[in-house]
């Protein structure tokens, strides 16, 4: 190192610190990913009994006799596509949110308030192109497709 002083280590173009924040910025990305693994599949058989109340006009207590007779695979029949889709937008909003919010505070120069205000619209907009996987998580829960859709 010339003149003793302290230089960072360039890859590819980025500094060993904006490296080293760009790799932290994945487990954002994995948090957001970890986090809907874990809220669907403990929540998927009271959101299917809600739909089959909802669908079907029934009681609670008989949309849960009804999940019951129709065993454990069919209780979670239906679970990768919601599965895939809040895996994938839940990802992108934790892990967009701060990538941009970073983006926006460190090179924007923006206020704190103002980049975590602006990651958190940028994020949104890039989450809500998940919207298309809903209609097939919807069709996957009704009983009457069972036969259609394996």
């Amino acid at each position: 190192m010339a003149g003793g002083g302290k230089e960072k280590a360039v890859v590819s173009g980025w500094s060993e610190s904006a490296a080293s924040s760009d790799v932290r910025g994945w487990r954002e990305y994995a948090a957001g990913g970890g986090s809907a693994v874990v809220a669907i599949t403990l929540t998927f058989p009271i959101n299917k009994t809600m739909f089959r109340q909802q669908v079907y006009g029934i009681p609670a207590a008989t949309a849960a006799g009804q999940l019951y007779r129709e065993g454990a695979l069919n209780l979670y029949r239906g679970l990768a596509s919601p599965l895939c889709m809040r895996f994938l937008s839940s990802s992108v909003m934790f892990g967009s949110y701060s990538q941009y919010s970073r983006t926006l505070r460190d090179r924007a120069r923006l206020a704190p308030l103002a980049s975590k205000l602006g990651g958190a619209m940028l994020s949104g907009a890039s989450e809500a192109m998940m919207m298309p996987l809903e209609r097939v998580q919807v069709l996957m829960q009704d009983r009457k497709y069972h036969s259609k859709f394996k």
